[in-house]
């Protein structure tokens, strides 16, 4: 049959190193094949899954979206040790796939933890992880708590703080929380503010 065929397929570039081909062919083989469970393994292996969502995003929430249709597992259950703060070397990534497919809750306690694990070691990431909690935030309409995280780091990129020995003469982050505020303020029907906002970020990059 033809999901015998691809599953053939999928086992030969299963036992290869990871590479483009592999990349490529490995999760389309086993998604035609219909072995979820083998496909939501992969997907959870922290290399292949880096890989893959740097080189094809679309694809890896095309094979979620498969999954989930075609069985009874969820992303939410698979990745539950990244969401508890267990492993971080997925976490941003599998915060961009939960965020973009919807789950807010799960995408704002990965960036609850990230924010709390960066301010921690001052680590200038912690300026990032600020604006990422803000934009689920905004995403759920919980306008005033996006509010207040984007002034928070509003605040850190204006005055001195530790965290400006990682900034360098070029700090990104200002423009960028100025944009999320503008964003804010612009769902708030408040355009006029949004807009003095957004000619100001704009001055400064």
């Amino acid at each position: 049959t033809r999901r015998a065929v691809h599953r053939r397929i999928a086992d030969t570039f299963a036992g290869q190193p990871l590479g483009k081909r592999k990349l490529d062919e490995l999760a389309w083989q086993l998604a035609r094949a219909q072995e979820w469970q083998r496909l939501a393994d992969l997907l959870a292996e922290p290399a292949f899954f880096q890989a893959l969502w740097d080189a094809n995003d679309l694809e890896v929430k095309t094979c979620w979206v498969e999954i989930e249709a075609g069985s009874p597992l969820r992303m939410v259950s698979v990745y539950q040790r990244v969401i508890q703060g267990d492993t971080k070397d997925m976490a941003w990534r599998v915060y961009d796939l939960l965020f973009n497919m919807g789950h807010f809750d799960e995408a704002l306690t990965i960036q609850q933890r990230l924010t709390e694990h960066f301010r921690a070691s001052g680590n200038i990431a912690y300026l990032s992880a600020l604006d990422q909690q803000a934009s689920v935030l905004t995403a759920r309409g919980q306008l005033d708590e996006a509010m207040a995280l984007l002034k928070q780091e509003e605040r850190i990129c204006r005055q001195p703080s530790p965290l400006h020995r990682w900034l360098g003469t070029f700090n990104h982050h200002l423009p960028r929380t100025l944009i999320g505020q503008a964003n804010v303020l612009r769902v708030r029907g408040q355009l006029d503010e949004a807009m003095a906002l957004l000619e100001e970020a704009e001055r400064i990059c």
